[in-house]
This record gives structure tokens, C-alpha cells and sequence, in this order.
């Protein structure tokens, strides 16, 4: 596995609205479901100063290890003075 670093940048996109877990399969189900929305809804196409089509899928915020709960975000890299849209 290569390590890369790179600068801090901006991402926009939707998040969950609550935190999942992997407990059940619970956030096979959930985040299934975000990326439903984000391609019915077309977000990728909404999100203001792309600066590709790249999709980042972000998990973060966990509560522990990988059985904690944690929050998931899916979104596009936008350049840095970007403001988010409302929604």
C-alpha cells in the first residue's frame, strides 16, 4: 500500500443524517441508501466548482474501532472558496 500526502481541500456533498454502525449490516443498508440518493438526485451534478468527477466516499467520526458507530459522507472535490449550497 502507498502512503500519498497532499494538501488539506474541500469536499461537498450529503452526509447521513445520523451515525451507522456495522453492527448488523446496518451501514451495508444505510449507505446503500445515500448512494441511492446521491444518484437519483444527481447530486454530483449539483455540486458547484468541481474541480473533477471524482467521488470521495469519506468514513469518519467513529466512536471507537470499526464496530462503532461512525458517520459516512459522499461528495466531489470543489475548489477552496466554494460556498456549500443550501441542502
Amino acid at each position: 500500500m502507498d502512503q500519498i500526502k497532499t494538501g488539506g481541500f474541500k469536499l461537498i456533498g450529503i452526509k447521513l443524517p445520523h451515525k451507522t454502525s456495522n453492527e448488523g449490516g446496518r451501514s451495508s443498508v444505510d449507505c446503500g441508501k445515500l448512494w441511492e440518493k446521491f444518484n437519483d438526485d444527481h447530486i454530483r451534478d449539483r455540486i458547484p466548482g468541481k474541480i473533477s468527477d471524482e467521488i470521495y466516499a469519506v468514513y469518519f467520526g467513529y466512536e471507537g474501532d470499526h464496530t462503532k458507530p461512525f458517520s459516512y459522507f459522499i461528495g466531489c472535490k470543489v475548489k477552496l472558496e466554494t460556498r456549500t449550497p443550501d441542502g
